[in-house]
């Protein structure tokens, strides 16, 4: 039977899941929105990459100060303030007016979703062991997979039904109601300054596991904003879908990875609590995501669209490594420096989120094929493997020694879970 305890902390991943959803539906309109706004606004591939990766601009610089807010301040406050940021700014995105209107907007989404990964692993963090980590933290992150999915059949019907800038509007503001339950059930202690030591920076930029986890990282988000940015606009123009088949086909690579990480995760933690080793099952499933997406190459290879189709959804099987590829900083880093762990990890990677898009827009509009963007994302992946494979240790000789999951105290008491 479960306790009060353990229901309480499977009610803050349901929470942080919820948020993570409405993260990435926000996040990812602007790419299913695109090809309408780039006729209206008249921008060119090479804008539209850098329309695609201005969010990445803040919400790179913001991942590093805000794994260290995260770790020192009430989550409580610091999420809801950063929620209400965001939710504001992908409102605004429906009164662009050009690039520059369209950039800012962007630019002010980016600040505000820096919290989601450090904010969401923490609350992992603070409830869970690290050999039961890859399936909460699998759970919470597979919300922004069904943001995706799903996202993209709501973006794509507000689009076709009421018109760009009122598909901005409509998610944006809606999204605010989320913070109703998150201000209601999540603890208001803060952690005791204790749990906040001063970071040794010389000593954490020299670890080679954070080296490693950072490499891998890169090139994983490499990869998945790619597709996240790219896919819609891909499948218009070359596959030539309509609106509504984007949203299908579009949407269910997305539910194809939500799937796949929750069982990733699940199993991962199910062959730890029988007893397989730590380092073994989770860089074993990381490799096997990694390696299930390169059959992107395939996928763009092929003349039939349906063939291409059924590759792109089994390349989205990727996402079964996905659990165990973000519960890294929670097995390698100290509890008082988890969210920081996560900030640099999500800084490092998301130079692939700037870099892609941008990348792949001047490679479009110079080759006029989508070949050799697929292909160089591929050896990015492969990279990936390189990186989590050898780079980073055996996760027994890399991580702290483990201590207990502890939930969100002050000095005088523990805070009750929600029921």
């Amino acid at each position: 039977m479960q306790t009060e305890r353990t229901r309480g902390r499977w009610t803050l991943v349901t929470l942080i899941a919820t948020a993570s959803f409405i993260n990435y539906l926000d996040r990812g309109s602007l790419a299913v929105a695109l090809p309408v706004i780039s006729k209206d606004l008249h921008l060119d591939p090479i804008a539209q990459g850098a329309a695609l990766s201005a969010f990445f601009w803040t919400y790179t610089a913001m991942q590093i100060p805000m794994g260290r807010i995260v770790d020192r301040y009430n989550i409580k406050i610091v999420y809801a303030l950063s929620f209400l940021i965001w939710s504001l700014a992908a409102a605004a995105t429906g009164l662009a007016t050009g690039l520059w209107t369209l950039i800012v907007a962007r630019v002010l989404l980016g600040i505000g979703e820096s919290v989601y990964l450090p904010g969401g692993l923490k609350v992992v963090s603070l409830h869970f062991t690290s050999e039961e980590t890859a399936w909460p933290a699998g759970l919470f992150d597979l919300g922004t997979k069904l943001g995706l999915a799903l996202g993209t059949a709501i973006d794509v019907w507000l689009l076709v039904r009421y018109g760009w800038r009122s598909l901005f509007f409509r998610t944006g503001l809606l999204g605010l109601l989320w913070l109703i339950p998150w201000l209601l059930f999540y603890p208001s202690r803060r952690p005791a300054a204790a749990d906040s030591p001063r970071v040794e920076w010389r000593a954490l930029f020299k670890s080679r596991a954070l080296l490693g986890i950072c490499v891998g990282f890169f090139c994983w988000d490499y990869f998945w904003y790619f597709l996240i940015n790219w896919l819609p606009t891909y499948l218009n123009t070359v596959r030539h879908m309509s609106m509504p088949k984007i949203a299908l086909f579009g949407g269910l690579p997305y539910l194809i990875f939500a799937a796949s990480e929750a069982l990733g995760g699940w199993t991962a933690s199910a062959l730890m609590r029988r007893g397989y080793g730590l380092s073994v099952v989770t860089k074993g499933y990381v490799t096997a995501g990694f390696l299930l997406g390169l059959l992107i190459i395939p996928a763009v290879i092929v003349d039939s669209v349906t063939a291409s189709i059924s590759f792109l959804f089994a390349a989205s099987l990727a996402g079964i490594g996905l659990g165990s590829l973000i519960s890294f900083p929670k097995i390698c880093a100290k509890e008082s420096e988890v969210a920081l762990w996560v900030g640099i990890m999500n800084a490092s990677g998301n130079l692939g989120g700037v870099i892609a898009p941008l990348v792949t827009g001047v490679v479009v509009q110079r080759t006029g094929s989508y070949v050799p963007a697929f292909l160089t994302v591929s050896v990015v992946l492969v990279g990936g493997v390189v990186a989590y494979t050898l780079i980073v240790p055996p996760l027994g000789e890399a991580t702290r020694l483990e201590t207990p999951p502890t939930t969100i105290t002050d000095s005088s008491a523990a805070a009750p879970l929600p029921r």
